[in-house]
């Protein structure tokens, strides 16, 4: 009798590590968006985010407004569990999440310029959990450009379900 696998026989050679990753979806700013707000100041906007295949692992942001100094506040916080594979560097390999600002049109929601693609894995460190805010850029429409601040937490888990890992 053969247990279920959780990660393909291929990376037996890669060592696993759990850790639950927490994303702070803070707020979006800058040029692009006051001109946003300038072109339609009903505009309404939410963040929407996807991690993996697994369903749990996406969602969306509140919709807010812009704000006079051109900020969207959320303060969203969003959290994986997942299982990282080290490389022989002592670097993880790739855990990719995407995020796209979107406007709220009726029922329907339109993504407003680029999403952006952050690796989660780049802001985990080696055996130790970590706290940090970062800005990433984002290009909206017409060439304009924005920051999303997000904060990533990192914490390693000792011990996890095999259901709760992607």
């Amino acid at each position: 009798v053969h247990s279920r696998l959780t990660m393909p026989h291929l990376h037996r050679s890669k060592k696993l590590q759990r850790w639950v990753v927490d994303v702070n979806i803070k707020c979006v700013q800058g040029e692009g968006m006051k001109k946003l707000a300038d072109a339609n100041p009903d505009a309404q906007f939410c963040v929407q985010w996807k991690r993996g295949r697994k369903s749990k692992n996406e969602g969306v942001t509140d919709v807010k407004a812009v704000s006079r100094d051109g900020k969207i506040r959320w303060d969203c916080s969003v959290s994986f569990s997942c299982t990282l594979l080290t490389k022989k560097d002592g670097t993880f390999e790739k855990k990719l999440m995407k995020l796209g600002l979107k406007e709220q049109r009726t029922k329907k929601k339109k993504t407003i310029g680029k999403e952006i693609l952050i690796d989660l894995a780049k802001y985990i460190p080696k055996g130790a959990a970590a706290h940090k805010e970062y800005a990433f850029p984002m290009s909206l429409c017409d060439e304009q450009d924005a920051k999303l601040h997000l904060v990533i937490q990192s914490v390693p888990q000792d011990s996890i379900g095999d259901d709760d890992t992607d």
